[in-house]
Order: C-alpha cells, then structure tokens, then sequence
C-alpha cells in the first residue's frame, strides 16, 4: 500500500484536518492492537468498546495520524475529524487499497437462509465460465481455488474486505461474490464496494437480539440494493425471491431503484420462473422459464431440496444478469461441488446422515422437508441454539423440529456464556411429542446415529461446517462430521 497525505484523504471523507504539518499514512486499521509504524487508526464507536479510547495506544505504536468523531480525542495526534468514522472507515480502507471492486464484476448476496450455498454456486460456475472469482463468505475467503481462508464473520470488517478484494484484481480474477450479512449493510462494511448485482434469498427470523424489529432487519437487507442503485456500474441486476413477501416488496420497489429484474421463484411473473423440480437423492433437475428465451431450460445440479433449487436459480439469474448464456450456465451448474455443511452427506449406506448449518427455524424446516422426500423411513433431527443470540426462535426451532422430524433429539450448539441447560429449557418450551433431550453434543449425535434404523435419515443441524465449539468464552474443536463418521464407521464394523 503506497503512502497518502491526510490533505489528500480529508478529500475523501469530508470533515476536517487536524494537522501541524504535512503527515503521510500507509496502513489502516480499527484496532490498535493492529497498529504498524506509519498508519492511520480509525476510532470507531462500537457496540461495546469506543476505540476513542484506544487513540494515545495506537500512537504509542506508532499510528501517525487517527481519523475521530470527538478533536478533543486525538490528544496532539495529527488526524481528521468527522461526524461518523465508521462510514469514514469503508471509504478510507476502499480508498487506500485502490478501490478494487471498481475493476471487478462484483455480487452481493443478502437474506436470512441460502447466502452462503448460492455464494458458493456462483463461484464455482463463474471460475469455470467468467474468467476467475473470488468468494468471500461464511466459508472465508477464497480466489480461483486458491487461499482459501476461514473466516469467523459472514461478511469482514471493511478493511479486511477491502484488502480481499485487492487481492483479487492482483490475482487476477475478474469476479468477486460476497454475502453480505445484516450486521454488514448496518454496520458500513460494504458501503464503498461497487456493485454489479444484488440478490435477495429470502426474509425470516433471525438476529433480532441485534436488529430489534423484523422492518429495522428488513431495511438491513433492503440497503445492498441501494447501494446498487448508486454504483457507478452499468449492469445493476437484481436477482430476488419473488415468493418471499418482502422479496416481493423489493421488486415492487425496482423501477424507483432503476434496478434490472431477475426476480425468481415459482410465481407468476417473475424473470425466471421454476415450472418443475424433480429429485433423486443425489441431484435435482429444475424445469425453468425464463423470461428472455421461448422455450424452457431444464437445470441438472448436485443438490436435493426446494431450497436448493432457489439457491441455483439464484446463482443462474446472477449469470444471466452478468451476461452469460443460459446453456453454458447450466452446463457449469451441474459441475459444482458438494457445500461443506449444507446437507452435506456424511458416509455411504443406511441410515444416511446429513450435517447442516440450519439455526434458523425456515432453514430447518427447508432441510427436514428436502430429506423427507427421499427417506424411506424416519426422519431424525439432532439440534440446539446458540448461547447469547435471539432468544425468541428457540422454541420455534422446536416446534418446526416436532413437525417435520419423526424422531428429536434436543442438544447444545454453541451455549457461549449461557448455562447450556438453560437454553434447552427455552427450546423445550416449543417441542410437541417424544424427544430426547441430551445435553453433550457429541454423545447426542452418537445416540441419534446408533438407534436410527435402516431406511431412516439424520439430520444433525446448527454447525454445518464449523469445526468448533464455544463454551464460555472458550473455543474448543468439535465436528459434527468426525463425531459422525466415528459412529458410522462402527456400524459398518458391526453390520
């Protein structure tokens, strides 16, 4: 990253500079902790900590030059100040990487179920057919297969976002598709990223410890397409559900937004509607119409279940938004890979075992209905709730778990500071019929997995491709996927 003078960034985020003399900055950050020689530290206020009061450490370590709400807060360090840093901070860390989304074909994917699975779709078809993309995400970071990162937020901090996206023109990719969390879109990490095509999933319960009410969350969502609205890019496609009720509210609003429509779902009307899906249990095929070809195409692809199908419509309708050919799509459509932790199959044989990132009650109910199809006996469900998050969802998990799983099996998650028990109390206050309630995790899947018969299906959910668990404040390792395939390689042994 090259030098920059305050003179010239002060340009850049308005406000006012607070400067003896001329000061050059050649690194960002939000945190002193990250603080090199010769950057500029950003005090954002947050949820928790005010890095207000992290100024003089950051100087200690050698920050030149601090961006701040408050003069008074600099202490003698050089800076700028402006009435909100955190929205200073997306266009600072844009700015000094060199505005990387401008030289990218960029998506963004926002709803409460399916970012992450029509994140991955969308990666994968664009590396086989558009040149190379990055995808940033619940599953981390990762360009054109190589790098791959974990990551531990659906969307990064601004300058981590900025800097990916960096590292994706210098790689060479011609794409990058990111989902962008609720948190995100209030938060400002996404404000200064130029979009090319906005997707909207879908709209139900979750993260309302955060958001308060389900219209303050909905407008979380509804600001990835104004911010599309105001990209400098010409493409502007908007890929939404249009059998969501508030998808249904962001297409009615498109012609104000000047927004191209990729509306998708099973509804009349839309640009690119379902006619048919039929499944085995290894793929599905989707009958789709769309709005621009006189004849249907038919969709082969790797997943099960009508949430899936919405996941591929989705990823179809950001191609053709882009430009691409429906054959050639579909042809890279039915070439993606398995999603790690989204009904990802775990072993061979009976009873079939599936992990899944589900922790919402319509993403649970989705996955239990897309199993049900192809189950030919019953239907388990091992699942809890995290610790310090809504509490109100707990017994809706419960309630949906009751109906559409033929055997329940209640556990912890991530408890975090919460008393584990405590939280099954709450889950159990929406649970109807038998279940086991088992408080360790590990011994919940191994009794869900050992008494499950022949023909039956387990659907172990909440974690999907975590490899941990948080207890406390401690972050242990702990894989749905290893705890299974240990139970199932003793069957195997036994049978």
């Amino acid at each position: 990253m090259r030098a920059f003078s305050l003179a010239d960034l002060v340009k850049e985020v308005g406000g006012h500079l607070v400067s003896p003399s001329p000061v050059l900055v050649s690194d960002i950050t939000c945190s002193s902790a990250d603080v090199q020689t010769g950057a500029l530290f950003v005090a954002v206020r947050g949820t928790s900590v005010d890095g207000h009061r992290y100024i003089a450490d950051a100087a200690t370590k050698g920050a030149h030059a601090a961006v701040v709400e408050d003069a008074d807060a600099l202490g003698g360090l050089p800076g700028i100040v402006v009435k909100n840093t955190r929205l200073a901070l997306s266009k600072l860390a844009a700015v000094m990487n060199g505005n990387p989304a401008n030289k990218l074909r960029t998506i963004g994917i926002t709803g409460t179920n399916g970012k992450t699975t029509t994140n991955w779709i969308v990666y994968h078809v664009l590396n086989r057919i558009g040149g190379g993309c990055q995808r940033i995400g619940t599953l981390g970071a990762e360009c054109m297969g190589k790098g791959a990162e974990v990551g531990s937020l659906t969307s990064p901090d601004a300058i981590s976002m900025q800097r990916l996206l960096r590292q994706a023109v210098e790689m060479g990719a011609r794409s990058c598709v990111l989902e962008t969390s609720s948190h995100a879109l209030d938060q400002a990490r996404v404000e200064d990223i130029d979009f090319d095509v906005a997707v909207f999933t879908n709209l139900t319960r979750d993260h309302l410890d955060y958001h308060k009410t389900f219209e303050n969350y909905f407008a979380a969502k509804r600001h990835l397409f104004e911010l599309l609205k105001s990209s400098s890019k010409s493409t502007k496609g908007a890929v939404i559900h249009g059998d969501d009720e508030h998808g249904r509210r962001l297409i009615e609003q498109l012609p104000s937004l000047g927004l191209v429509d990729w509306s998708f779902g099973t509804s009349e009307g839309l640009a690119l509607r379902i006619r048919d899906l039929q499944e085995t249990s290894e793929q599905m095929i989707v009958t789709l119409q769309d709005r621009e070809l006189p004849d249907v195409i038919r969709i082969a692809a790797p997943f099960i279940g009508s949430h899936n199908a919405e996941n591929v419509v989705a990823a179809y309708g950001v191609c053709r938004a882009l430009g691409y050919e429906p054959a050639v799509i579909a042809a890279a459509l039915a070439r993606v890979p398995q999603v790690p932790g989204r009904l990802e199959r775990v072993g061979e044989g009976t009873p079939r075992v599936f992990v899944d990132y589900a922790h919402t009650p319509d993403a649970l109910r989705r996955v239990l209905q897309a199993v049900r199809l192809t189950t030919e006996g019953d239907v388990w469900v091992v699942f809890g709730c995290g610790g310090d998050r809504d509490k109100g969802k707990r017994p809706e998990m419960a309630a949906v778990a009751s109906e559409f799983a033929d055997q329940v099996v209640i556990t912890s998650d991530n408890p975090r500071t919460e008393d584990p028990r405590a939280i099954i109390n709450d889950i159990m206050i929406g649970a109807v019929g038998p279940r086991v309630v088992e408080v360790d995790r590990k011994s919940a899947i191994q009794e869900a997995i050992s008494l499950a018969r022949t023909g039956d299906t387990v659907v172990i959910a909440g974690k999907g491709h975590e490899d941990y668990q948080i207890l406390g404040n401690e972050k242990i390792f702990f894989s749905d996927q290893e705890v299974a395939k240990a139970v199932l390689a003793r069957h195997d042994l036994a049978s």
